[in-house]
């Protein structure tokens, strides 16, 4: 009978293992960073365009100015010669405050799933705002799952994303400090990312 108890707990503990790594993130960086030029060069209706795939499924960012307002938005591009694009998220900001954008692509490959992260730029060395979106689970619409404004209220410093040893991080940096680094962490159950504040990663 002890030797049952001790193969049942260690199928158990197998067990538990395999379902806590089932679900763990692997973050590889899609491609390179771009940056998009100044919403303030667009011509009206000529906007920059930055296009992305997830597999059969093609994903574009523009920023632009139409009827004399400016925006950034994602949309999932219309199929045929005469499909319409679809816009699944924009951002809410008032853009002309920024200068620039980037946008960059990441996989989990544990889930096959594809996350943007966007930076905001003042300027060339100045960054505001930072945000993680990506489709749902079922891949139905583009959710915005992280805000770095609101996600450390009052936090002034520059922000980018860094995917080292693939894990996922959004960095609170100022010259001259150390920075706080918070790992991005998608949680099955919640159907949500969670954070939380580590220690600086070794790369």
């Amino acid at each position: 009978m002890g030797m049952m108890k001790k193969l049942v707990m260690a199928f158990l503990c197998g067990l538990m293992l395999l379902c806590s790594t089932a679900f763990a993130s692997d973050f590889v960086p899609m491609g390179k960073q771009i940056v998009m030029e100044s919403v303030k060069q667009n011509v009206e209706n000529n906007p920059t365009v930055l296009d992305f795939t997830e597999g059969k499924r093609k994903v574009r960012f523009e920023v632009g100015r139409s009827n004399g307002y400016d925006y950034m938005m994602c949309v999932q591009p219309g199929r045929g010669l005469f499909g319409k694009d679809t816009v699944v998220w924009y951002s809410k900001d008032k853009v002309y405050q920024y200068n620039a954008y980037t946008v960059q692509q990441f996989k989990d490959t544990m889930t096959d799933r594809y996350y943007y992260g966007i930076v905001c730029w003042f300027a060339m060395d100045a960054t505001y705002k930072a945000y993680l979106i990506g489709y749902d689970p079922e891949g139905k619409k583009m959710v915005q799952y992280i805000n770095s404004v609101t996600m450390v209220p009052g936090d002034n410093r520059n922000v980018f994303f860094d995917v080292i040893r693939n894990k996922l991080y959004l960095r609170y940096h100022q010259f001259r400090f150390q920075p706080d680094y918070y790992q991005l962490d998608w949680n099955p159950s919640a159907n949500w990312f969670g954070y939380a504040q580590v220690d600086p990663p070794q790369r």
